[in-house]
């Protein structure tokens, strides 16, 4: 890192600007972490899907778990 810096206003001490080149250093070094990938939803997969078949009683039929 060749950054350089410049105090611009008031009169800190050795130890105040050893702190903020501490800080300074520690951000330009930090790995910045990408986000977790959100699991994928299945709601539009066709596999988890039931599908019932027509015919009589079939509405009654896909309220009730299936054995």
């Amino acid at each position: 890192m060749n950054a350089r810096f410049e105090v611009v206003h008031g009169n800190p001490g050795d130890e105040e600007l050893a702190v903020v080149v501490a800080l300074l250093t520690a951000a330009a070094n930090s790995a910045t972490a990408a986000p977790a990938p959100e699991p994928a939803s299945n709601w539009a997969r066709t596999a988890m899907r039931v599908t019932h078949a027509a015919g009589p009683g079939a509405w009654w039929r896909s309220g009730l778990p299936q054995p």
